[in-house]
């Protein structure tokens, strides 16, 4: 864990130290669609950015999922995503590092098979399940404000409780992510 840290550090002073004497865009707000990153499966982001430094810029965001009957969980309709990031880049290319929590309010599960053929039954206890991560990516913003991002994304949830939910039935994993959308 030490050598990730290292490298990690070593990555972000690296690209600061190259890209110093470089401009950010002046574009301070964005939207974007997500699919997969922290949010699981998608999710639509506001982001606002404050430059810190000529290379550096902090670029807090807060996002929203509808799970309704897109996603087949009876027990979860929506979730709400904060995300923190840091830009580290120049004009249009940028490697961002940071922090996400998604809260997903919903209703327990008890392991019985339900009449509609899932593993689990809903409750009726609420329960608020949330997801952590990390972010590590790379972002490109065209001088138009299109941008593109990708992800990769260590997670620690607790949705696994849902037991036929094949891809968390771990508490802790690595996912990604790629985003589409607009800076202006």
């Amino acid at each position: 864990m030490k050598h990730y840290i290292a490298l990690i550090i070593s990555l972000l002073i690296g690209i600061t130290s190259i890209y110093a004497a470089e401009k950010i865009p002046p574009n301070k707000h964005a939207l974007f669609a997500e699919l997969g990153g922290n949010a699981l499966f998608y999710t639509i982001n506001y982001e606002y950015r404050t430059p810190l430094q000529p290379a550096i810029t902090f670029a807090p965001s807060v996002g929203y999922t509808y799970w309704g009957k897109i996603i087949s969980l009876e027990n979860i309709k929506h979730s709400f995503t904060a995300r923190t990031l840091f830009l580290f880049g120049k004009k249009n290319h940028f490697f961002e590092a940071g922090l996400c929590g998604t809260i997903l309010p919903g209703k327990a599960v008890n392991e019985s098979p339900s009449p509609a053929g899932y593993g689990w039954v809903l409750t009726n206890k609420n329960k608020t399940y949330y997801n952590g991560s990390l972010a590590f990516g790379y972002r490109y913003e065209s001088k138009s404000g299109f941008l593109v991002r990708i992800s990769v994304c260590p997670t620690i949830t607790n949705i696994s409780d849902n037991v036929t939910f094949g891809i968390t039935e771990k508490k802790k994993f690595i996912w990604g992510g790629i985003g589409l959308g607009w800076s202006f």
